[in-house]
């Protein structure tokens, strides 16, 4: 079973992930990424999920008990957790992030 879902193009999906590539990441964003998010990422490096929705446990843009999220971003420069930096200056967002999913105001 696998949460990715299965599209003939799909922009969020980037190259297969090495070890290297995450030990780039976690310096350039001085974190460490959680063992959970690794361990998706090495089946496939990002892009759309099957599943949608997160239960919130309070109201959220998107209804009164979930989060929406369409994808997840991979390791990657372009379409990438690599991007956080520039998101977070662009939208606004305290410093400190690493964004891993939304489109500005989400």
């Amino acid at each position: 079973m696998t949460i990715w879902k299965a599209t003939e193009f799909d922009e969020y999906k980037l190259k297969p992930l090495t070890v290297s590539d995450i030990k780039d990441a976690e310096e350039r964003l001085e974190v460490r990424l959680p063992k959970a998010y690794l361990e998706i990422l090495m089946k496939q490096n990002g892009g759309h999920i099957k599943y949608n929705a997160h239960p919130s446990p309070m109201p959220t843009d998107w209804g009164e008990s979930f989060v929406q999220a369409e994808y997840i971003m991979g390791i990657g420069q372009q379409n990438g957790i690599l991007e956080s930096s520039y998101f977070i200056k662009e939208w606004g967002l305290p410093e400190g992030l690493v964004l891993f999913n939304g489109d500005g105001h989400s």
